[in-house]
């Protein structure tokens, strides 16, 4: 498992990201692997921390703790919109 530093204290709630707030216990609905290439596992549950967004690399990292107190970071690449014809002539 991947150190993480910890820029924020494990007593400080962090930011919400979408429906995920800080302090709150979430569920993996279904397997997944993240931008590492980590598999994460249907039914893992996880306490949701705080994020980072990197906009220059796209990146966004989630930050949780897992059942065991240990530090949990996804990191995920966002994908570009692609452009798309918004008038017709």
């Amino acid at each position: 498992m991947a150190v993480i530093v910890r820029w924020f204290s494990r007593n400080t709630l962090g930011k919400a990201y979408g429906h995920l707030h800080p302090g709150r216990h979430y569920r993996v609905e279904r397997d997944f692997r993240d931008h590492d290439g980590r598999l994460h596992r249907q039914g893992q549950q996880w306490r949701y921390r705080t994020y980072t967004f990197l906009p220059y690399e796209d990146g966004l990292s989630l930050f949780f703790l897992t059942k065991d107190g240990d530090d949990l970071e996804i990191a995920f690449r966002i994908e570009p919109v692609p452009k798309q014809r918004l008038l017709q002539p």
